[in-house]
């Protein structure tokens, strides 16, 4: 097994807050649809809630 250079290392961060960008996009998408039942609207918001309190979780290199 090959050691992880820097270069992967912020190659994988940035890939991980692209894939928390994306997710959270997507959550206001449903969280500000007409059709999303009120269940489901507050589950959306709850976890963009969760997104932006906390920290992104770091891949594991």
């Amino acid at each position: 097994m090959m050691a992880t250079t820097s270069k992967e290392r912020v190659e994988a961060v940035r890939k991980r807050k692209d894939e928390y960008r994306h997710m959270r996009d997507a959550l206001i998408r449903i969280a500000l649809a007409y059709e999303t039942s009120d269940a489901d609207r507050i589950a959306a918001i709850n976890t963009i809630y969760k997104i932006d309190s906390s920290d992104i979780p770091y891949p594991n290199l």
